[in-house]
Formats: C-alpha cells, structure tokens, sequence
C-alpha cells in the first residue's frame, strides 16, 4: 500500500512539472512571436512607435491584473454580476474625464443603433465570454489564448489596411499560432 501510495505521489509530481515545462514552453513561444512581431527580429529598433509601446505595456499591465484579480469575485458572484458592476463602476468614475454629455457628430436613430450594438456586443458580451472562459481555464491558460490579439492585429492591417509584412512577421504569427494550439491541443 505504501508503494503504491509512493508511486502515485511521484506520477503525480511528475505530471505537475511536466504541465509547468510545458506551459513555459507555450509561454516562451508566445513572447518570441510577439517580439517578432513588434520588433522584426531586431532587438535595437522597435517596429511600433514610442506611443504604442507606452499603451502596449499599459494594456499589457491591465491585462495581467483582470485576468488574475478578479478570481475570488468570479468564483463567488459569477461572470454576469462581476462584469456589469465591473463595467457599471469604471464607466462612473471614467465620466468625468470623458464628457460623455458631449461627443461631437450626428447622432440619429441608426448611431444610436449602432452604438448600443457595438456597446453591448463588442464590450459587454465579449468580455464576459472572456471573464467565463477565464474562470474555466484559469487565469494562465487564459492569458495564453488572449495573446492571439496581436496576431489577429497584424492579419488585419495586412488585408484591410494594405500594411506588407515579411517573413520575420510569418514566423512571429507562427510562433502564437503554434503555441496557442498547442497548448489548447495538449490540455484537451
């Protein structure tokens, strides 16, 4: 009983640093795709301006923390309560600084519309989908599969923008595909 209680402690140990090596596999992956994709391969030039690098590692911060901070309400509240009050509250304290009362342009029926459309499907559909497969996959998982934005980025300046990329970006884009998939493949 002992041995088999032994054995089943290192198979298990085993599987736990197996999933660690391969989730710092899929992680490095990521990072070099990205950085390809944002540098060309050249550690000296940013292919990005100073600006976007600002917002980049801004998103990149904000990112970190919704993906790991809001477990705790996730698991008590659920993903509905926690993005409406999310929302509800930053979109109260961002008021001010936004002026909302005053957005320029013709607003008729069909703005309205539309606006309502893009509100509720691109913002608080989509990211409560997010915070739902966040709290299924875990915080690691879910930040892994979040890095396929850059690329779907890249393929849209590329076909709707005329925006050329090289090689270099082929093996960035590669890099996150294969990562992604990997990863998503593997735990499946």
């Amino acid at each position: 009983m002992v041995s088999l209680i032994r054995s089943w402690k290192m198979e298990w140990q085993r599987r736990l640093q197996m999933d660690f090596i391969k989730k710092t596999l899929v992680l490095a992956a990521v990072i070099v795709g990205i950085f390809l994709l944002a540098t060309h391969g050249s550690i000296k030039n940013l292919v990005i301006t100073n600006a976007a690098l600002f917002w980049g590692l801004l998103s990149a911060f904000a990112f970190a923390v919704y993906n790991v901070q809001p477990k705790k309400l996730l698991d008590e509240f659920g993903t509905l309560e926690t993005t409406g009050w999310g929302m509800f509250v930053g979109g109260v304290l961002a008021t001010p600084f936004t002026k909302v009362w005053s957005i320029p342009g013709h607003w008729d029926i069909m703005t309205v519309a539309m606006t309502i459309g893009v509100v509720f499907l691109g913002t608080i559909v989509a990211f409560s989908c997010y915070l739902h497969g966040i709290s299924m996959l875990g915080p690691v998982q879910g930040s892994m599969l979040g890095c396929v934005e850059p690329l779907v980025a890249t393929i849209l300046s590329a076909t709707v923008l005329g925006q050329a990329f090289g090689m270099i970006d082929v093996v960035g884009i590669l890099c996150i595909v294969g990562a992604v998939t990997a990863l998503t493949v593997v735990d499946a």
